[in-house]
């Protein structure tokens, strides 16, 4: 599964918008679970500018313990990027989707996409 960048920092914080389904998943370590290492670029910047406030310490600490994986930019999530239709948002899904990966989001709008989906609040 590859966690969207809004789930993140309610996983740090504990939020209940990551429900307790989602949060079990991600703690067994038989769920392979990924994270957009532009995601992680993405929340520091955002903090950075004080536009989100987040534990990124407490954040980076919760992925060691869980075994979370960093996701680079691959040639292959390129191709799938260019070949998305062109709609405004979500252009980074193009990594769930070139790694067949259940894509974790409270996005209801990835519906437009050929990507499984879990809600964040499941």
């Amino acid at each position: 599964m590859l966690l969207d960048t809004h789930a993140l920092p309610w996983l740090a914080a504990g939020d209940d918008r990551l429900g307790n389904t989602v949060r079990q998943m991600i703690e067994d370590v038989e769920t392979a679970v990924s994270v957009k290492v532009v995601s992680l670029w993405e929340i520091a910047v955002k903090a950075r500018l004080g536009k989100l406030r987040v534990n990124q310490d407490r954040l980076s600490q919760v992925l060691r313990g869980a075994g979370v994986r960093r996701l680079d930019i691959l040639d292959r999530h390129l191709n799938v990027l260019r070949a998305l239709p062109q709609f405004p948002d979500h252009r980074l899904i193009s990594q769930a989707i070139a790694e067949a990966m259940v894509f974790v989001t409270a996005d209801r709008r990835v519906a437009r996409y050929a990507v499984e989906t879990l809600s964040c609040g499941a």
